[in-house]
């Protein structure tokens, strides 16, 4: 697991390391969470990226999916439905694989 400051850090981590899954935030310094997740797209990494965000505005969560995300989760999110995303998303060994996008 890493973090990052900023979606330029994200981008970055990503072109250098291998990851199942990504979290973003949807506000971050520099590059926010739709470009970060359009530029990791282009780039071609197809592993699910999921938002969770306290921007629960009206029209955020298409924009999210249309920017490449597979999931939007907002701020405070219950324990349950981060759990349900995450086994939605991330297959396990004993799970059917995850759905495509």
């Amino acid at each position: 697991m890493d973090l990052s400051s900023s979606g330029f850090d994200a981008v970055s981590k990503v072109s250098k390391n291998f990851y199942d899954l990504i979290i973003t935030d949807i506000q971050m310094p520099g590059m926010d969470g739709y470009s970060a997740t359009q530029t990791l797209r282009e780039q071609g990494y197809e592993k699910p990226i999921i938002a969770l965000t306290a921007n629960a505005l009206r029209g955020e969560e298409a924009r999210a999916q249309a920017s490449g995300m597979d999931a939007y989760l907002t701020k405070p999110v219950a324990l349950q439905l981060l759990k349900e995303t995450l086994e939605r998303w991330v297959p396990s060994a004993t799970a059917a694989p995850a759905p495509t996008r």
